[in-house]
């Protein structure tokens, strides 16, 4: 930034947890919202979080169905969200992102802004329906309840002194992760199912992840080729209707 001759305006909640701000920063202004605002104020609040928050969960969806179908584990583990949220950030739209700011008046909007990111509903509530059907989730929990499952959830709240002394003289052992094992390749075929091509995209995700040496571009890449198998996957299992092709 100082080679660019830039300066950032860093907008910040009044959560206690961010009050370790670096005091010497040169181009960077730290400027706190007033308390009980940030519902208002922030722009992530306005419809980012919850925009970002549709893209990741239609993807966790996908996911479980094409585990299922593939007689995978369903479970999703802490690298394969890392790599689905990726790919629900490069999903949102630029103007989604804009119109959240005008909305919290960061930027002055002089026309009306447009509402929040609406997702293909029709494809994203038929692999819902799936998925409910296949692990016997209660036909009362619909879509929405499922993408704002954690809207009321309590992320953080003040430690006080004898929380964090009781934390500090525990003699606990922490876990240790398990590990878990790779399927075992199998043999090149001439010809592949989608369901193979869907695992092998995602081990090709992994294998570049655990070098150091790939390009952010190759990485995204190869998760919008995942993705897109995943999709099609998903898509392509579903059995036709008749009715279905007289659709306009």
């Amino acid at each position: 930034m100082k080679a660019q001759k830039r300066r950032i305006l860093l907008i910040i909640d009044n959560c206690f947890c961010h009050n370790c701000v670096p005091c010497h920063l040169e181009h960077v202004k730290v400027l706190f919202l007033p308390p009980s605002t940030t519902s208002i104020l922030q722009p992530l609040d306005q419809g980012i979080i919850h925009a970002l928050k549709q893209h990741y969960r239609v993807r966790v969806v996908r996911r479980m169905l094409c585990n299922i179908a593939s007689e995978r584990d369903i479970n999703i583990n802490i690298l394969e969200a890392m790599q689905m949220f990726s790919a629900a950030w490069r999903a949102l739209k630029e103007e989604i992102i804009s119109n959240c700011f005008r909305k919290a008046g960061v930027v002055y909007a002089e026309d009306d802004i447009t509402k929040s990111e609406e997702l293909d509903d029709a494809e994203t509530e038929e692999n819902w329906k799936r998925l409910c059907e296949k692990l016997d989730v209660p036909t009362s929990v619909n879509l929405t309840d499922y993408v704002n499952v954690d809207c009321d959830v309590i992320v953080q709240k003040e430690i006080t002194d004898d929380e964090i002394l009781a934390d500090i003289m525990s003699d606990g052992n922490p876990c240790d992760d398990e590990v878990e094992e790779e399927d075992v390749p199998q043999s090149v075929r001439q010809s592949l199912t989608l369901v193979q091509a869907t695992n092998m995209a995602r081990s090709l995700q992994d294998f570049l992840l655990s070098r150091s040496d790939v390009p952010e571009s190759v990485l995204n890449s190869c998760a919008v080729v995942g993705d897109y198998l995943e999709r099609s996957f998903v898509s392509g299992s579903v059995q036709r209707k008749i009715t279905d092709f007289f659709k306009k």
